[in-house]
């Protein structure tokens, strides 16, 4: 179902705010999240596309069933292409 696509877009995007995050309470950025994503527009879309693509590889279906593995998958793909990408 699309809604399950979705779901699983919208936990992706969490996982690239829960990176800015943990680099924001090391002190590793003071930027707020719309700076962060802003101030290096190249990895910052890099990253978009690269969890998107990952959402899409782990949903190659319409009927993808809600699990917390595919949840956790999704998390992790938003957390990690933003971690890779965003080396400053």
């Amino acid at each position: 179902m699309i809604a399950n696509f979705l779901v699983m877009l919208v936990f992706g995007g969490f996982g690239l705010t829960c990176h800015w995050l943990k680099r924001w309470a090391k002190r590793q950025t003071t930027k707020d999240f719309l700076i962060y994503m802003r101030t290096n527009r190249k990895s910052s879309i890099g990253s978009v596309i690269g969890m998107v693509a990952a959402v899409f590889a782990l949903a190659p279906g319409a009927d993808v069933p809600l699990t917390i593995a595919t949840l956790a998958s999704a998390w992790l793909a938003g957390y990690s292409a933003d971690s890779i990408l965003k080396n400053e």
